[in-house]
């Protein structure tokens, strides 16, 4: 069980009211986390996670603006160890 935290650089986009992240097996994926919404946080853990070693993980990020619009979602990666 761990608690990954990740961090990303802010959009330089003045119209974004907040950012979600999820967590998965593949890039995309939202099977270990579903979307989160954290305010303008550019960080963000998840607690609990029983994960396996060796196996990559992957935390997707996106921006939504004021008008409620969704970015497109910026995905990284890690393996645990």
């Amino acid at each position: 069980t761990t608690t990954p935290t990740v961090t990303w650089t802010a959009s330089s986009s003045p119209d974004v009211m907040r950012y979600e992240f999820s967590l998965g097996t593949t890039s995309g994926d939202t099977d270990l986390a579903a979307w989160q919404s954290i305010d303008l946080n550019v960080s963000a853990s998840e607690t609990g996670l029983s994960l396996t070693l060796g196996t990559t993980y992957y935390i997707n990020v996106r921006a939504i603006d004021t008008s409620e619009n969704i970015s497109s979602v910026e995905t990284g990666f890690w393996e645990a160890q």
